[in-house]
């Protein structure tokens, strides 16, 4: 089989039928590691400060303990992308205290796209045909407080839902909800077309 059928016969199998071969077949995890490397840097990127190198680093590590702990991964208890989130995000924060790194959110990929969604759901549509700005928006995210913006990110630029920001989060799906909401509420409240680069956090 060459490199292109292997590549392609990844693309065909569910990450849960890629779990059960790995289990069987150590180089099917490569599989695995095509499938999430990339999403999973951005959202390293994303909810810390971590250099390009370190946060490379943060990642080949979370996969190395995915891969020891693969037995653990249950199908019926949710998503491997929300096991495998929570891995990283757990790797993240590790490596954030023991580097003691200054957090600082300034999210590098945002924009129109973001905030178009955002405003869908926070009552600042009045602001659209202003244009956004995605300076602005990073320094509305950087103001807020480190669950509101988590919640924000995960949500909208992640693409979870309740459930699954509730096993990542390791809180109740009513308080993902909540949450949610009033970091809406935060993010409305800060965001401000003409804001300054020094939004203050709230």
């Amino acid at each position: 089989m060459t490199a292109t059928d292997n590549h392609n016969d990844c693309l065909e199998l569910s990450d849960e039928q890629l779990v059960a071969q790995t289990l069987e077949n150590r180089e099917r995890f490569s599989c695995l590691i095509r499938r999430y490397e990339a999403r999973l840097f951005r959202y390293i990127q994303r909810i810390s400060s971590l250099r390009k190198e370190d946060a490379e680093d943060v990642l080949q590590d979370a996969f190395i303990s995915a891969y020891r702990n693969l037995r653990d991964f249950d199908p019926d208890r949710g998503k491997f992308s929300t096991w495998m989130y929570r891995i990283v995000r757990n790797a993240a924060i590790s490596a954030v205290r023991k580097l003691k790194v200054k957090q600082k959110y300034l999210v590098p990929d945002i924009g129109e796209d973001l905030m178009e969604r955002i405003a869908s759901d926070a009552d600042i549509a009045r602001d659209a045909d202003r244009g956004f700005d995605s300076a602005i928006v990073r320094t509305t995210l950087d103001g807020l407080k480190d669950d509101q913006r988590e919640i924000l990110l995960l949500h909208y630029l992640e693409g979870m839902g309740y459930i699954e920001i509730s096993d990542i989060l390791h809180i109740a799906p009513g308080t993902v909800g909540s949450r949610l909401s009033r970091a809406k509420q935060a993010f409305q409240k800060l965001y401000r077309p003409d804001a300054r680069h020094d939004a203050t956090r709230l």
